[in-house]
């Protein structure tokens, strides 16, 4: 038997359409790795949620309402957006990756910043005072942090699509399926710079501000970026129906509204615990202060 099995059906005795399967099999399951994360984002923010609630991660946290309203208006958008936005399965070859790059340029850049723009961040987050820290506990740059994050996450997960293609490809045949070395280089390149990039924003952005803010930031513009980045790169929105837009565009829309409103709602927490913090800080001070006419008196 050549390299191609010419059985009307799949036959179990047949070593060629045995692996040929398996192989088949393996690749669609690589395919909806990046997909499956669009599905599950929703769930993510929820358990998040939950677990810092009940601190059983050791972290413990109490949302005011308008935080978890806003968390769930940012649920109902990634499930808009996970059902209506684009779900093409179909593989990014190594020599598709090579197109894009050239073609979009300015994207791949962003890639690659991802490690280098991280090895900047931690020396200035480690000696540069309390002001640089307390600029990034805040609500922007929060927020900011966990975007960076969910954009090199979006980056990942189309980079990934080139790799799990070409794995399954080397798997299958024994070729090597990109056209040069320096083309697999500077794609698994980029990929491991938006993954540590991707890794070590979220990281200090959940270090620097509440999980209830940080993780629903970070997975909701996660899942809406794959998505976009999909649908714009990729050409997956060409075809979408009518009804399909208008209604990821709804997603996209809660989504923003739940930022602003859980950004909001971080902000008041933090002028309340601030004042908070002035009061008993002037009740001590008196205190001292009582205590020092006291014994003056004497």
């Amino acid at each position: 038997m050549g390299r191609h099995c010419h059985c009307h059906h799949h036959c179990p005795h047949c070593h060629y359409c045995h692996h040929h399967h398996i192989h088949l099999h393996f690749l669609h399951h690589l395919h909806h790795l990046t997909t499956s994360t669009s599905t599950t984002s929703g769930l993510t923010i929820v358990f998040s949620v939950l677990l810092v609630y009940v601190g059983c991660c050791g972290v413990r946290e109490a949302p005011r309402g308008s935080t978890l309203a806003a968390v769930g208006v940012i649920v109902v958008g990634v499930t808009l957006a996970a059902c209506f936005g684009p779900h093409s399965n179909r593989g990014v070859t190594p020599a598709d990756m090579a197109r894009l790059m050239a073609r979009h340029a300015p994207l791949f850049c962003f890639a690659a910043s991802g490690l280098p723009a991280l090895l900047v961040l931690l020396p200035a987050l480690r000696f540069g005072g309390a002001r640089w820290r307390e600029v990034l506990s805040s609500p922007l740059g929060s927020l900011t942090l966990a975007l960076a994050a969910a954009a090199y996450g979006s980056v990942v997960q189309i980079l990934f699509k080139a790799f799990a293609t070409a794995l399954v490809a080397f798997v299958q045949t024994g070729s090597w399926p990109y056209a040069s070395g320096a083309e697999a280089a500077l794609q698994n390149a980029c990929a491991i710079s938006s993954a540590t990039g991707q890794i070590g924003f979220l990281n200090i952005a959940i270090g620097e501000s509440p999980v209830t803010y940080a993780v629903p930031a970070y997975q909701s513009a996660l899942l809406l970026g794959t998505l976009v980045l999909a649908g714009a790169v990729l050409g997956e929105f060409d075809a979408l129906p009518h009804h399909a837009l208008i209604s990821f565009g709804g997603g996209c829309a809660c989504v923003l509204l739940g930022l602003a409103g859980n950004a909001l709602s971080l902000r008041r927490s933090g002028s309340g615990a601030r004042a908070d913090e002035k009061e008993e800080k002037t009740v001590v001070e008196s205190a001292a202060a009582a205590r020092v006419w006291g014994r003056a008196d004497v």
